[in-house]
């Protein structure tokens, strides 16, 4: 699987887990870091491989019996989104999704909503767009340079919240600027996925 597959899917896998969460357990945050980034980009591909391809569905599923086998207890991220706990997903009864369904239902949630919301993170047309690793070469050249902020400028789509290169950047106020200048909308769903990330990291 392409890194901007294993990207999107990881992201979307959070986004609707942290969703769950939210309504759930308002004290969670999804831990930040490297590790946790990689656990998932690495569940990504375990899932892919058990089912051949990944859909809104089977992940909204997958988070929906995660949260609700989990409830209540403290977990790490390993535990969440690993082989043995996607073993026990696919062995779990048809008849678990009644009581899943109805543990929503109490959080003032549905399987419904949890769809749409799921749906309305992988239909943006700019969506592939968020990180683009080929850019990270152009991104590190004379890196906090004023001459190397112009290079990054003319050669890439500017800052983004993903980019590890971005984040050590001394000029990311102004390449800020020049971004939502150049591609608003792009900025604009940069920009909300970093205040999201935030608000669930």
């Amino acid at each position: 699987m392409e890194k901007e597959e294993q990207i999107k899917w990881s992201e979307k896998i959070r986004l609707v887990y942290c969703e769950i969460q939210k309504y759930c357990d308002k004290g969670f945050r999804f831990p930040r870091g490297a590790a946790g980034r990689k656990q998932l980009a690495e569940f990504v591909i375990l899932f892919q491989k058990k089912y051949g391809s990944i859909t809104n569905e089977r992940i909204v599923d997958y988070c929906i019996y995660t949260a609700y086998a989990f409830r209540g207890r403290t977990v790490t991220v390993k535990q969440l989104f690993s082989k043995p706990a996607l073993t026990r997903f696919a062995k779990k009864l048809p008849g678990s999704v009644y009581y899943e369904d109805k543990w929503l239902y109490s959080k003032t949630l549905t399987r419904d909503y949890l769809m749409n919301f799921a749906k309305d993170r992988q239909e943006h047309p700019q969506q592939k767009y968020l990180y683009v690793p080929s850019e990270e070469a152009s991104k590190s050249r004379m890196l906090n340079q004023q001459i190397g902020f112009y290079l990054c400028q003319s050669s890439t789509l500017g800052w983004s919240p993903l980019s590890p290169v971005c984040g050590k950047c001394n000029f990311v106020d102004e390449c800020k600027n020049e971004t939502q200048k150049k591609y608003p909308e792009l900025f604009r769903l940069r920009e909300e996925y970093g205040k999201n990330k935030q608000r669930t990291d």
